[in-house]
């Protein structure tokens, strides 16, 4: 087995409910909430999941327990149930904050969030305030490492310019990766949040968590949340993502022969995980900055080759190029690190295969524009020309070819044979071979290009050299 550190954060989301009881918390799976929505009811699932899954424990009242479906949840209940979700046990120093008791029943939990980072240290952290959509898309969004979005990412929205700076980094990256899709065109950045809306999410994204030790042999479709060390997963594909919490802490999680068809969101770099044999499950192919055109005259366009699972045992990749139908092409070139280099106008496909068995690829169609038309030169005597000692001075004329640049010429051994620069006229000086090129220039329309002849030399009385047998 191969031991490697994976520090992969990709995209993804967990919501979970946080109902946290004013006064003492019954048992979770035994639950009979009074007010649970009835079957069939949009919710009714999530919630329960969420109650199945630990997440959400409920409100105990003198006529039995209610899990509030409608209520807005609170910043110390979101923090709560984020930790819960990830497994998270280090807690930090709240010092300098003042609304945070430390008799409180969320102190503990605040400080995971701030040791998370999901929370920052402020002197007012507002445990009690009912949170804003923005404030628990940025909460979640920094549990996932989320940040790399932007006010552009959202700006087809109606609301986007009410969505705070702050916010949009991750409210950016979630609308980017289809977590969120507003309603009515509309982001509502400011609207609070209800513990049913939260569940809903939790119960799309996170359909597994794994959170005793052991071997894992078979994982339910969709995201996969581990958050206890010691596990290993075995002979199995996770078909979504595979979350690893705090929870894990500098334990190890063992990969045998896995295949993560998602990403690896990984929450710390201080897990060892032990992977054997994981194959490349996907490659997606894209250039750089996500271009797909170029338009400069020998430009270049960096392509890259996103291998998934990040764990994969082998994630290198061969590239190729050709033109749409597959056929050879001679409108770009790509070297083995992926640089492709436009050469003629048209449409290219760029392809990346893996080296691993079984073999996976992807390919994107890459158009070029603004090159210049091909140049060609045509000699009157292709050769080799033979020559002796004495003949006199000759011209091989250019006799036809594509474009109209100045030509010049240069001789390849000038001891032997010289060449005019400017008329191409060649003068002989001793027995021996030499290459005359021509160079012809580029042009607005056309391109430079070369092309080249023989001259093979002998004495007066020996045979020319293109006519000696071998």
């Amino acid at each position: 087995m191969k031991k490697r550190k994976v520090l992969a954060i990709f995209m993804a989301i967990a919501m979970v409910v946080c109902n946290i009881p004013s006064t003492a918390l019954a048992g979770v799976e035994t639950k009979t909430f009074v007010d649970m929505p009835s079957e069939g009811f949009w919710s009714t699932a999530a919630l329960k999941a969420a109650v199945s899954n630990g997440l959400i424990k409920g409100f105990e009242e003198k006529d039995g327990i209610y899990i509030k479906p409608g209520n807005s949840i609170t910043r110390a209940q979101i923090a709560t149930i984020v930790n819960r979700a990830f497994g998270a046990e280090e807690v930090a120093s709240l010092s300098g904050n003042v609304d945070v008791p430390t008799t409180a029943w969320y102190y503990e939990d605040m400080q995971k969030a701030v040791k998370m980072g999901t929370m920052k240290l402020d002197t007012n952290m507002r445990p009690n305030d009912n949170i804003t959509r923005q404030e628990a898309f940025t909460i979640l969004g920094r549990a996932l490492k989320m940040e790399n979005g932007s006010k552009t990412d959202i700006a087809k929205f109606g609301d986007a310019s009410q969505v705070s700076d702050w916010a949009a980094t991750a409210m950016g990256a979630m609308v980017k990766a289809g977590y969120i899709k507003g309603n009515n065109n509309l982001l509502n950045p400011k609207a609070k949040m209800t513990r049913a809306e939260f569940a809903v999410v939790m119960d799309n994204v996170i359909k597994q968590y794994i959170t005793k030790p052991g071997t894992i042999t078979n994982v339910a479709t969709g995201n996969i949340m581990i958050n206890t060390p010691g596990v290993t997963l075995e002979n199995l594909t996770i078909t979504g993502d595979l979350i690893i919490g705090d929870g894990v802490g500098d334990g190890t999680l063992t990969l045998n022969n896995v295949t993560v068809e998602g990403n690896i969101i990984n929450r710390s770099d201080k897990e060892q995980i032990i992977t054997d044999g994981v194959s490349v499950s996907a490659i997606i192919v894209k250039g750089k900055d996500n271009v797909t055109k170029i338009a400069t005259v020998k430009g270049t366009l960096q392509m890259l080759a996103d291998v998934k699972p990040t764990t994969a045992t082998n994630k290198t990749v061969k590239w190729s190029v050709t033109n749409e139908d597959g056929s050879l092409t001679d409108k770009a070139i790509i070297n083995a690190s992926g640089l492709l280099t436009a050469v003629q106008d048209g449409k290219v496909k760029v392809k990346a295969t893996s080296v691993s068995t079984p073999a996976v690829s992807d390919d994107i169609v890459i158009e070029i524009s603004g090159q210049l038309l091909p140049s060609t030169i045509v000699f009157n005597d292709a050769g080799p020309i033979a020559k002796i000692i004495g003949d006199k001075p000759f011209i091989n004329k250019v006799t036809g070819g594509d474009g109209e640049g100045v030509i010049t010429y240069t001789s390849g051994t000038p001891a032997t044979a010289t060449v005019n620069k400017t008329t191409g006229e060649v003068t002989i000086l001793a027995v021996g071979s030499t290459v005359i090129t021509a160079t012809k220039a580029a042009t607005a329309t056309h391109s430079e290009t070369t092309n080249t002849y023989t001259i093979n030399i002998s004495k007066k009385d020996a045979i020319p050299l293109t006519s000696m047998s071998p």
